[in-house]
Protein backbone atom coordinates (compact mmCIF):
# COMPACT_ATOMS: atom_id res chain seq x y z
CA UNK A 1 0.00 0.00 0.00
CA UNK A 2 2.92 2.53 0.87
CA UNK A 3 4.26 1.08 -2.43
CA UNK A 4 1.48 2.35 -4.13
CA UNK A 5 0.89 5.85 -2.82
CA UNK A 6 4.69 6.56 -3.08
CA UNK A 7 4.71 5.71 -6.87
CA UNK A 8 1.39 7.65 -6.99
CA UNK A 9 2.93 11.09 -5.13
CA UNK A 10 6.15 10.26 -7.56
CA UNK A 11 4.03 10.11 -10.86
CA UNK A 12 2.47 13.68 -9.74
CA UNK A 13 5.22 15.36 -8.69
CA UNK A 14 6.93 14.70 -12.16
CA UNK A 15 3.42 15.41 -14.17
CA UNK A 16 2.63 18.98 -11.88
CA UNK A 17 5.37 21.04 -13.75
CA UNK A 18 3.61 20.14 -17.51
CA UNK A 19 0.03 20.88 -16.62
CA UNK A 20 0.33 25.18 -17.37
CA UNK A 21 2.48 24.01 -20.21
CA UNK A 22 -0.80 22.10 -21.40
CA UNK A 23 -3.30 24.33 -20.14
CA UNK A 24 -1.54 27.53 -22.37
CA UNK A 25 -2.35 25.99 -25.71
CA UNK A 26 -1.97 27.93 -28.58
CA UNK A 27 -1.27 31.89 -28.67
CA UNK A 28 -2.03 33.80 -32.07
CA UNK A 29 -1.17 37.11 -33.26
CA UNK A 30 -4.07 39.76 -33.47
CA UNK A 31 -4.73 42.64 -35.31
CA UNK A 32 -7.06 45.50 -33.73
CA UNK A 33 -8.24 48.04 -36.19
CA UNK A 34 -10.86 50.19 -36.13
CA UNK A 35 -12.57 50.96 -39.46
CA UNK A 36 -14.53 54.02 -39.86
CA UNK A 37 -16.40 53.32 -43.02
CA UNK A 38 -18.52 50.44 -44.66
CA UNK A 39 -16.62 47.76 -46.10
CA UNK A 40 -16.39 44.40 -47.86
CA UNK A 41 -13.95 41.49 -47.44
CA UNK A 42 -14.61 38.58 -49.73
CA UNK A 43 -18.22 38.96 -50.26
CA UNK A 44 -19.59 40.04 -47.69
CA UNK A 45 -20.35 44.06 -46.36
CA UNK A 46 -19.07 44.73 -42.76
CA UNK A 47 -20.73 47.98 -41.01
CA UNK A 48 -18.12 50.71 -39.64
CA UNK A 49 -16.83 49.72 -36.65
CA UNK A 50 -13.59 48.31 -33.82
CA UNK A 51 -12.41 44.51 -35.83
CA UNK A 52 -9.84 42.31 -34.72
CA UNK A 53 -8.01 40.33 -37.50
CA UNK A 54 -6.73 36.99 -35.73
CA UNK A 55 -3.88 35.03 -37.95
CA UNK A 56 -5.15 31.47 -37.68
CA UNK A 57 -2.96 29.47 -39.64
CA UNK A 58 -1.52 29.77 -43.22
CA UNK A 59 -4.14 31.03 -45.64
CA UNK A 60 -6.62 31.55 -42.42
CA UNK A 61 -7.40 34.61 -40.65
CA UNK A 62 -10.77 34.81 -38.25
CA UNK A 63 -12.09 38.30 -38.14
CA UNK A 64 -14.11 39.04 -34.84
CA UNK A 65 -16.52 42.05 -34.10
CA UNK A 66 -16.19 44.09 -31.07
CA UNK A 67 -18.59 41.63 -29.26
CA UNK A 68 -15.82 38.90 -29.78
CA UNK A 69 -18.06 37.15 -32.01
CA UNK A 70 -15.98 35.46 -35.03
CA UNK A 71 -17.98 36.95 -38.57
CA UNK A 72 -16.26 36.11 -41.03
CA UNK A 73 -13.12 33.61 -42.11
CA UNK A 74 -10.75 35.31 -44.50
CA UNK A 75 -8.69 33.26 -46.96
CA UNK A 76 -5.58 34.71 -47.72
CA UNK A 77 -2.31 34.52 -49.33
CA UNK A 78 0.88 36.11 -49.32
CA UNK A 79 1.97 38.88 -51.13
CA UNK A 80 5.07 39.36 -53.16
CA UNK A 81 5.22 42.98 -52.09
CA UNK A 82 8.06 44.94 -50.61
CA UNK A 83 8.41 44.47 -47.20
CA UNK A 84 5.93 46.09 -44.85
CA UNK A 85 6.81 48.90 -42.56
CA UNK A 86 3.74 48.87 -40.00
CA UNK A 87 1.07 46.84 -38.89
CA UNK A 88 -1.91 48.41 -41.55
CA UNK A 89 -4.72 47.12 -43.91
CA UNK A 90 -5.08 48.43 -47.12
CA UNK A 91 -8.57 49.38 -49.06
CA UNK A 92 -9.32 49.07 -52.33
CA UNK A 93 -11.96 52.44 -52.80
CA UNK A 94 -12.09 52.23 -56.59
CA UNK A 95 -15.74 50.83 -56.72
CA UNK A 96 -18.34 52.51 -54.57
CA UNK A 97 -17.41 49.96 -51.52
CA UNK A 98 -14.65 50.01 -50.03
CA UNK A 99 -13.00 46.45 -50.27
CA UNK A 100 -9.91 44.89 -47.94
CA UNK A 101 -7.26 43.85 -50.18
CA UNK A 102 -4.56 43.46 -48.21
CA UNK A 103 -3.26 43.08 -44.18
CA UNK A 104 0.36 44.40 -43.73
CA UNK A 105 1.34 42.51 -40.82
CA UNK A 106 4.63 44.18 -39.45
CA UNK A 107 6.47 41.68 -36.62
CA UNK A 108 5.98 39.12 -39.31
CA UNK A 109 7.43 40.94 -42.18
CA UNK A 110 4.38 39.66 -44.42
CA UNK A 111 1.94 41.29 -46.46
CA UNK A 112 -1.27 39.06 -47.02
CA UNK A 113 -3.67 39.40 -49.93
CA UNK A 114 -7.30 38.52 -48.62
CA UNK A 115 -8.82 36.29 -51.63
CA UNK A 116 -12.09 35.68 -50.28
CA UNK A 117 -14.33 34.62 -47.43
CA UNK A 118 -15.97 32.22 -45.52
CA UNK A 119 -18.87 32.24 -43.47
CA UNK A 120 -18.36 31.91 -40.05
CA UNK A 121 -21.31 30.52 -38.68
CA UNK A 122 -23.29 27.93 -40.05
CA UNK A 123 -26.13 28.74 -42.14
CA UNK A 124 -29.42 26.79 -40.87
CA UNK A 125 -31.37 25.61 -43.56
CA UNK A 126 -34.19 23.93 -43.85
CA UNK A 127 -33.78 20.28 -43.71
CA UNK A 128 -34.77 18.05 -46.87
CA UNK A 129 -38.01 16.54 -47.09
CA UNK A 130 -38.08 12.53 -46.20
CA UNK A 131 -39.01 10.56 -49.01
CA UNK A 132 -42.49 8.55 -48.59
CA UNK A 133 -41.69 4.86 -49.76
CA UNK A 134 -44.87 3.02 -50.67
CA UNK A 135 -44.59 -1.18 -49.63
CA UNK A 136 -46.38 -3.42 -52.48
CA UNK A 137 -49.36 -5.39 -51.08
CA UNK A 138 -49.40 -8.95 -51.04
CA UNK A 139 -51.65 -8.72 -54.10
CA UNK A 140 -49.40 -5.99 -56.20
CA UNK A 141 -46.56 -7.52 -58.03
CA UNK A 142 -43.00 -5.21 -58.65
CA UNK A 143 -39.46 -5.02 -58.56
CA UNK A 144 -39.01 -2.93 -55.70
CA UNK A 145 -40.42 -0.12 -53.75
CA UNK A 146 -41.55 2.79 -55.06
CA UNK A 147 -41.24 6.26 -54.04
CA UNK A 148 -43.83 8.77 -54.25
Amino acid sequence: MKSLRHSTLLLLSVLAPLLPAAAHGHTYQVIAADVPFKFTAGERTFRPGHYEFILVGPGLMAMRDHHQHVVASLVTRSSDTAQPLSTRLVFDRSKKKARLKMIYVENRGQVLEVIGDQLAVRSTSPPAPPLAVEAPSSSQRTDGARLR
